[in-house]
């Protein structure tokens, strides 16, 4: 699953964005929040409503792509 921290330079509503694409019951309507507590709640109920089944987010396909590439911990690893 997508990290859900937002650093100050990033765009906090990405996660929204995916998660009202992916069908969260709590982003279907309505424009979404702006204000970083509405945000922080929203995210919060939309998580609850995934962990309680209601809806469900897609795999990252592109991550375990990456991931194949990698053919041993040296390719990665700090060598230092």
């Amino acid at each position: 699953m997508m990290s859900l921290v937002c650093h100050i330079t990033e765009d906090c509503s990405t996660p929204l964005k995916v998660f009202k694409n992916a069908g969260a019951p709590n982003l279907v309507r309505g424009k979404l929040p702006t204000l970083v507590g509405e945000i922080h709640q929203t995210l919060s109920d939309a998580i609850d409503l995934n962990q309680q089944g209601e809806w469900m987010l897609e795999p990252d396909t592109e991550s375990a792509s990456d991931e194949a590439g990698i053919e041993n911990e040296s390719d990665w690893m700090d060598e230092n």
